[in-house]
């Protein structure tokens, strides 16, 4: 790259490719600080020489909201992927698939903010644009998914069924193995039950992401999705295994990534019912503290912790601390 911006300047569209490719190495390794400068860099090249309407230009977006969303920056990456939809609908019309990929990827940050009724119709017109043009293509099955992520969070557990179910038995037409459609339905019945068979599905996807090296960051949801399940069975020594494994792997990737709060809360709730309330205590202060940082004091997922963390000081007897901490929550 130093080669050819000494060849041929710094803003040059060659130069900008390579910024490019080093900003998705950098990203798949799920090194997103270190891509981020890349595709900024990128997009002001691109912009400059192709104009702000090009699709080079709605591509480099569209990376750039991916790194947002991957570091749980869900509201700076919603103008990313809202500008990228536009540039998309407007030079390649509202029926091309490109858009389609624009559509869910705009709903999945809508989603993560809990703003269900704006991503609803959008995993919907993408599900029905995939549908007209192949209803069986492995493509199709991803916003079917993300739709039944949708509906699991609203509490429509009988129509995310029947989308999960719909989207895995598209991919395995395709592919035995499935990342994300086994997830789901794993997530799906461990909320719903039999835990057997949420447990059948999620080991499935951990050992299909350990074969094939995912990025460490969905190992470590894998390994605390099937930490908090086993919690949920009392098998505490399995769940703490599975919960450190993937505490390990978040202290690697970024400790203070929202979608830690998960192996931690997970820890602390594992810990909680053993009496090990030395053990559980920082935890819920580490979970609560991302929580207020990334999702606000008022979010429901940053609320349900504080119960957590003040139910923990109930049972440690520090009945004034749980005052206290009550009232900060308020302020």
């Amino acid at each position: 790259m130093q080669i050819r911006e000494q060849l041929l300047g710094p803003e040059c569209l060659d130069v900008a490719e390579c910024l490019h490719s080093l900003g998705w190495l950098y990203a798949e390794q799920s090194r997103y600080r270190e891509a981020e400068p890349f595709f900024q860099r990128v997009i002001q090249i691109r912009e400059q020489l192709l104009g702000p309407e090009h699709l080079d230009v709605a591509d480099s977006l569209h990376r750039l909201g991916d790194i947002s969303f991957e570091q749980g920056r869900y509201k700076e990456a919603e103008p990313f992927f809202q500008r990228a939809l536009q540039i998309r609908e407007q030079l390649l019309g509202p029926e091309h698939l490109d858009v389609a990929d624009s559509l869910v990827n705009l709903a999945k940050v809508y989603m993560r903010q809990d703003r269900y009724r704006e991503a609803e119709p959008l995993f919907q017109r993408a599900v029905t644009m995939w549908e007209h043009w192949d209803p069986n293509h492995p493509r199709v099955a991803r916003p079917l998914q993300h739709l039944g992520r949708l509906y699991v969070k609203q509490g429509h557990y009988r129509e995310a069924e029947t989308l999960l179910q719909q989207g895995l038995m598209i991919l395995e037409q395709w592919v035995r193995e499935q990342p994300h459609a086994l997830d789901d339905l794993g997530q799906f019945y461990v909320k719903q039950g039999p835990y057997r068979v949420a447990e059948t599905f999620l080991q499935r996807e951990l050992a299909w992401k350990l074969r094939l090296e995912a990025p460490r960051r969905r190992i470590a949801h894998m390994h605390a999705s099937l930490g908090q399940l086993y919690t949920l069975q009392g098998r505490y020594a399995e769940a703490e295994s599975h919960l450190q494994r993937a505490m390990t792997l978040w202290e690697i990737i970024d400790c203070q990534h929202v979608c830690a709060v998960d192996t931690l809360s997970g820890l602390a709730q594992l810990y909680t019912p053993q009496s090990k309330y030395t053990e559980a205590e920082p935890l819920f202060q580490r979970a609560l503290a991302i929580r207020e940082q990334w999702q606000g004091r008022e979010h429901p997922d940053t609320l349900a912790t504080a119960q957590d963390y003040a139910d923990l000081l109930k049972k440690m007897q520090r009945e004034e601390e749980v005052a206290v901490h009550r009232r900060l929550q308020k302020e």
